[in-house]
């Protein structure tokens, strides 16, 4: 009995070696030749069943069907071939393919086709190029080593083809290299965006370079662009560390508040009070602070809106107009920081404060309001506006006019 089932076992060894194998026929040109044969003309989409079936055939073949692999892909005018092959290299990892896949690196074809077969083109997405670079992140440290040669050789037409590859690959050993390049304001700005994109899937130490990023203008946006869409668990610590504007500056504080919160929505707060009125202004959100944090976070508001920085005083001001004034929650206070602005020496910021006092209905500017028509600020006309839209009134620039008509009527007076 035991010898028919050894028997048995070593007929299915065989068979699966046998079927596992690549026949002596099925060269790499090929099995590249058999494919482009098959491949459906007139048709824009890529077959992915029938790709991926030549994939995995090429890459049985295993490192001895690199040199034929190059030669085609140098040769070869067909985007779906070369796509293919560089598809197949990257399953084989030889470190001998990185020649070609430095040149493949190269490849301008842009896929203006649906790689999911529901007509949605993904043209940035899949490219022979970003195919390149995977192949290249699979081959490993030596493929980081022929890329670093290049860079330390000098500019060449490689040079911004090198930087994506690294900034695709992002190991230890990249990270550094690129960093260079990103702090560097006279390296080319693809480059740089690159080199930036490589960092941010980095580790703890590594997004540390991005807080000086933010610091720089010339590539401020692009580090808020590429950390919007970036998933990496270091980088909100980083941030919330930028929000303290004594230690960022403003222009990066509002950049990593406006990260911050685009990344995360509410699910993150800072850890006390000041810090939260903080991000929220900057963060364009001052508005939600009365529903958020409500009366705690009005001495807060006092210290920004005697700020000499005009953004975080308007948004803090704003943010005053959200302390609704009604029966139930009567917020006198916020009336109150907002009233003494209406004496203050900049004509937009007591104009400002009028609209917080006109958003919070709190009439007790009324009066005040009303003498500020005599102003010879600019804004007469702004104060007029505001007094027939709460008032249905008319008086135009009658001081007098206005204030009769508001004394018989301030004790049953109601928006």
């Amino acid at each position: 009995m035991e010898r028919p089932m050894r028997m048995i076992l070593v007929l299915v060894a065989v068979a699966a070696i046998t079927w596992s194998a690549p026949g002596q026929g099925d060269s790499a040109a090929a099995l590249v030749a058999e494919y482009e044969s098959k491949l459906p003309r007139g048709k824009k989409d890529l077959p992915i069943p029938l790709f991926h079936k030549y994939r995995m055939k090429l890459a049985a073949l295993g490192r001895a069907a690199t040199p034929s692999l190059a030669s085609v892909f140098d040769s070869s005018k067909n985007w779906r071939v070369r796509y293919l092959v560089v598809a197949a290299l990257a399953r084989i990892k030889d470190p001998a393919s990185i020649p070609v896949l430095i040149r493949a690196l190269d490849d301008k074809t842009i896929l203006q086709h649906s790689f999911s077969g529901m007509g949605v083109p993904r043209s940035a997405r899949y490219r022979i190029r970003q195919e390149a670079a995977d192949a290249l992140k699979a081959i490993g440290p030596p493929a980081v080593e022929e890329l670093l040669g290049i860079l330390l050789n000098g500019r060449s037409k490689s040079y911004e083809n090198v930087v994506y590859a690294l900034s695709v690959i992002a190991t230890p050993a990249a990270i550094e290299p690129l960093a260079l390049i990103a702090m560097s304001q006279s390296e080319p700005a693809p480059a740089r965006r690159d080199a930036i994109q490589g960092i941010a899937r980095g580790g703890a130490r590594d997004v540390q370079v991005l807080a000086e990023l933010l610091q720089d203008a010339s590539v401020r946006r692009d580090v808020v662009e590429i950390l919007e869409k970036t998933r990496n668990k270091h980088l909100t610590p980083v941030l919330a560390g930028l929000i303290h504007e004594g230690a960022a500056g403003h222009e990066t504080a509002r950049a990593a508040a406006g990260i911050l919160w685009k990344k995360n929505k509410k699910k993150w707060k800072p850890g006390n009070l000041k810090d939260q009125v903080d991000y929220l202004l900057l963060a364009g959100r001052g508005t939600s602070i009365a529903g958020a944090i409500r009366q705690k976070a009005l001495s807060r508001l006092a210290y920004w809106v005697e700020s000499k920085n005009r953004e975080m005083r308007s948004l803090a001001i704003k943010a005053l107009g959200g302390f609704s004034t009604t029966r139930r929650n009567r917020n006198i206070r916020a009336g109150d920081i907002l009233l003494g602005l209406l004496e203050h020496s900049d004509k937009d910021v007591r104009l400002e404060a009028v609209y917080s006092l006109r958003d919070k209905r709190d009439y007790r500017v009324m009066e005040s309001l009303i003498y500020m028509l005599a102003a010879e600020d600019g804004n007469q006309k702004k104060y007029m506006s505001t007094l027939r839209c709460w008032t249905g009134q008319d008086f135009g620039l009658d001081i007098e006019g206005w204030l009769a008509w508001w004394q018989r009527n301030r004790s049953t007076f109601k928006r």
